[in-house]
């Protein structure tokens, strides 16, 4: 890894797949525990996101803060869907004024949500679920919140015109709530990484697209583009966004050439 920090995290769709509200926030407590136990004596080298029950989110949190404040877990990954009943699932970290509640705690612990699209299911894709985010204004009520989403994006940069245009033309006189146009919000709260995605094409488009200070390469995927660029991209711009100091060659010469 050319960053030098494995961040551990559970695959979808992990906890979040359980129906059970209280077995699902036993998993998760579980989990989180048995993840910093492994990670403890190396945290040079290893990070975490949470895993949280996204049932209510009083208790998600709680949970939250507990892992951020006893271990020092980044922050957490969602998936973008929370199984309520057997076979049965609801959009339910994005919708509803509720989960301002939990917003409100990532903020205040200054930590960060990836949010990992699991397997399509019907009519919902994570990037739908990203613009809801964006068009209910939760950017706007939560200025510092950060979302990390992995694929270059979820395609959203490939729309990011037509989006533009539907936004403030269309739906903003209708009375969409967002203050920003969806290209602020980019620059501004959203983070693209390369997971599975391993085009130099598809992720220079999308860098001409976004800010490149929110951008990073997290596998070791050849990019090409300039030597400040390539630094930004594949270290400095996670080491930022995650205020990593002190880990291991954290301040190694790269070999760009090589990257």
């Amino acid at each position: 890894m050319t960053l030098a920090t494995l961040f551990c995290r559970i695959p979808f769709p992990s906890v979040q797949g359980i129906a059970d509200k209280a077995e699902a926030e036993k998993a998760a407590t579980h989990v989180n525990g048995y993840v910093a136990g492994k990670i403890k004596n190396h945290r040079n080298r290893f990070g975490a996101f949470a895993t949280l029950s996204m049932h209510e989110t009083k208790q998600a949190g709680e949970e939250l803060r507990r892992v951020v404040t006893k271990y020092g877990f980044y922050g957490a990954l969602l998936n973008d869907i929370q199984h309520w009943v057997p076979m049965a699932m609801t959009c339910c970290i994005m919708i509803s004024l509720k989960y301002d509640a939990f917003w409100k705690v990532v903020c205040e612990l200054d930590v960060h949500i990836y949010i990992q699209p699991a397997a399509p299911q019907g009519s919902l894709y994570e990037n739908l679920h990203l613009l809801v985010l964006v068009s209910n204004g939760v950017f706007d009520r939560f200025p510092k919140l950060q979302i990390i989403v992995g694929h270059l994006g979820e395609h959203i940069p490939f729309d990011i015109w037509r989006t533009h245009h539907w936004f403030e033309d269309v739906e903003k006189p209708r009375g969409m709530v967002a203050k920003k146009t969806l290209k602020e919000y980019f620059d501004q709260n959203l983070w693209i990484t390369t997971p599975s995605h391993f085009s130099n094409e598809t992720f220079n488009y999308c860098i001409s697209q976004v800010d490149i200070h929110h951008a990073c390469n997290w596998y070791d995927h050849k990019t090409e583009m300039g030597t400040v660029d390539k630094l930004k991209i594949v270290r400095e711009n996670a080491k930022k966004l995650f205020k990593l100091k002190d880990y291991r060659d954290s301040e190694t010469p790269l070999e760009i050439d090589h990257i």
